[in-house]
């Protein structure tokens, strides 16, 4: 029997190529010969349950990872498929190279499930676009086939604070708690709303609960950078711009800000240093290598195994 991951993925044959910002579905994801990894783990599972095989979704729970557009912080999150492979074995198509799915915890989703993610990309997608009115209808779509995703209410909450509708915001954010106590994008989300309302004491109950995960967020320390650069306090600047850089070595925007800092001081071979890091992981002449992306075909036990990124969007 054919393998689905090889004969979708292998560049001899039909060749889909990964994009980070096509979330579509199987269908549209064939035709384009490209799509986001929830996309083509889609398309994976299309190809492989019309050749006969046994395919699933599966949530796997990994350290977070971040990403920015404009003032919007992104968290990632992991979707795999899987499926039995006969004779007790099982398979795995993974789009992160770097993590061994069988040592995570991991999680069958239904499609229907997993149809609610496809709408809850969308919504982020467009969130970060500027189309808002967009954003909730499509996270209305993922709650309504899935009424206890808490990311989906937390998104939900990141567009109605969009709006002005800072009561609605609030109360999709607690509904995000409701159905998940750590969901702490939520929360966090919770206190910049209690402090943009002017309600600090209850945004100061909150912050101690959330002070380690923005520990590890690398935009939540770049976002105090700007702030620290806007007051002229550069000495804060730089030591919180050192932990986003520990956190994710190659953000071009995090040597620019170093740049900014150095100029400031008058620095000039510095500033230039900087701007030179910040234009070469721009280009992609230098790659971090945790974050190193490639299409690879592993065999385990006899099973053909492909690790991409893969991941789906929460606000």
């Amino acid at each position: 029997m054919p393998n689905p991951g090889e004969l979708l993925y292998g560049e001899d044959q039909l060749n889909v190529r990964y994009d980070a910002a096509s979330t579509l579905s199987a269908t549209d994801t064939f035709e384009a010969r490209a799509g986001n990894c929830l996309s083509m783990t889609s398309l994976f599972i299309a190809a492989a349950r019309y050749l006969g095989l046994d395919a699933h979704f599966q949530t796997v729970a990994v350290d977070p990872a971040w990403d920015h557009q404009g003032n919007t912080m992104i968290r990632y999150e992991h979707i795999v498929a899987t499926g039995s492979a006969g004779g007790g074995r099982s398979y795995v198509i993974d789009f992160l190279p770097e993590f061994v799915v069988g040592d995570m915890d991991a999680k069958i989703i239904s499609d229907l499930e997993a149809h609610a993610l496809f709408y809850n990309n969308l919504g982020a997608e467009a969130i970060v676009d500027g189309r808002v009115d967009e954003s909730l209808v499509n996270f209305r779509r993922a709650i309504r086939l899935r009424p206890k995703f808490s990311s989906a209410w937390n998104n939900m909450g990141a567009a109605m604070r969009r709006t002005g509708q800072y009561e609605l915001a609030e109360f999709s954010y607690l509904r995000a708690l409701d159905q998940d106590y750590a969901n702490y994008s939520a929360l966090g989300n919770l206190v910049l709303l209690y402090r943009y309302t002017d309600r600090d004491g209850e945004a100061a109950q909150l912050k101690e609960r959330v002070k380690h995960y923005h520990a590890r967020n690398p935009y939540f320390n770049y976002f105090q950078v700007r702030a620290a650069i806007r007051k002229g306090h550069l000495k804060e600047a730089r030591k919180h711009l050192k932990k986003a850089i520990r956190l994710k070595r190659n953000e071009p925007d995090f040597y620019i800000a170093m740049a900014e800092i150095h100029a400031a001081k008058g620095e000039e071979e510095e500033k230039l240093k900087m701007l030179d890091l910040a234009k070469k992981y721009t280009e992609g002449v230098l790659v971090a290598p945790s974050r190193q992306m490639s299409h690879r075909f592993w065999t385990t036990n006899g099973v053909n195994v492909v690790r991409n990124p893969n991941r789906q969007g929460r606000l």
